[in-house]
């Protein structure tokens, strides 16, 4: 069985690198011409959904990643933009004049992944959203190098725009730095400040501009973000304050 692979450098680094960021390992679904990945931070806080459309017209087929680091490196030193593997058994095989490899896949069951629905989520009704732009992740990332003791990012809404805050509300004698994170949002406003992991904005440094909703009565934010050919959703939990 064939599996190929459009436009490599971005399957590498828009779709594979992301997802390596929250696990080492994770499963991937092979159907209807895309490859379908769903994964969680340790605690939950951060779930990812990923596709990348590509031209594989064959049965829906699982592939057990044991380890995305290692695939990464291995796609990385082949020259070629379009790639074709080889799925013998339990094995993904690449063959070229430059390079060959052979990279062990794990047995169905191993590799748990996130028990949560994709359209459950996509059925969410959210109060507010907005666009965080590439630069104004620029900006929180060199924020946070400022006040670099605490890992929460409070997001709310000030007048017309949205404001990040980072500061801990649980601990005493903390010091805050709030920015501007965008210029102006649709809905309903966030007046009470919702504390977000910040990890989440770490995993974005390399995206473009993400669109950004809020749903306070289940206290999730949802992170999009698109490239062509793939879609990536992370469902961010609120932190306690």
């Amino acid at each position: 069985m064939e599996i190929k692979i459009i436009n490599k450098e971005s399957f590498l680094f828009n779709y594979l690198t992301q997802i390596s960021k929250i696990t080492d390992s994770c499963v991937l679904e092979i159907h209807d011409n895309k490859i379908f990945c769903k994964v969680s931070s340790s605690d939950n806080t951060i779930i990812l959904f990923s596709s990348y459309s590509t031209e594989n017209e064959i049965e829906k087929t699982i592939l057990n990643l044991p380890d995305c680091k290692k695939l990464i490196k291995l796609l990385s030193c082949i020259n070629s933009e379009n790639i074709t593997f080889k799925l013998d058994k339990n094995c993904l095989t690449y063959s070229s004049e430059d390079i060959k490899f052979r990279y062990h896949l794990l047995e169905d069951g191993l590799v748990t992944t996130p028990k949560v629905n994709v359209d459950k989520v996509n059925d969410i009704k959210f109060d507010t959203s907005f666009i965080l732009t590439k630069s104004a992740i620029l900006n929180l990332i060199k924020a946070s190098s400022i006040n670099s003791e605490v890992d929460k990012l409070y997001l709310y809404s000030n007048n017309t725009f949205l404001m990040g805050d980072f500061t801990d509300n649980s601990r005493h004698n903390i010091d805050s730095l709030a920015i501007k994170i965008a210029p102006n949002y649709e809905g309903t406003p966030i007046k009470s400040p919702v504390p977000i992991n910040f990890e989440i904005i770490r995993q974005l440094t390399s995206t473009n501009n993400v669109s950004v909703k809020y749903c306070s009565n289940l206290g999730v934010f949802l992170f999009e973000v698109e490239y062509p050919n793939i879609v990536s959703k992370y469902l961010i939990t609120a932190l306690v304050s």
